[in-house]
């Protein structure tokens, strides 16, 4: 069989802009208020960096102070190498690829 005549033909493009952290950005009042949530409270555009270091050394008193964390900040200076900060969704994948034991899940908001 031949193709003859197409009837219509739609393209559409878009510019994809993949979702990035930053720095500190508050939380809507029932997030916050379920006290679920580690919010670091920082503006050097490495939320990405605390947000890991919160998790694997968690802290009771004031864990939203990125100060609690410093003396682990070099600890994924490695695994950090040529990602930039703030960290992208896509450049998330290649710091999982370069550790051990971690995986991370991203959830968004809108």
């Amino acid at each position: 069989w031949r193709l003859h005549q197409i009837l219509r033909l739609e393209i559409r493009i878009n510019k994809y802009v993949p979702f990035k952290g930053g720095s500190y950005i508050p939380l809507p009042e029932e997030i916050k208020n379920k006290k679920a949530i580690i919010n670091i409270k920082t503006r050097d555009n490495k939320c990405f960096l605390w947000s890991i270091l919160s998790a694997l050394h968690p802290c009771k008193k004031d864990p939203q102070r990125a100060s609690k964390y410093k003396k682990w900040k070099n600890e994924f200076d490695n695994e950090l190498k040529d990602i930039p900060f703030p960290v992208k969704t896509t450049d998330v994948s290649k710091f999982v690829n370069r550790t051990k034991d971690i995986s991370i899940n991203i959830y968004y908001l809108d």
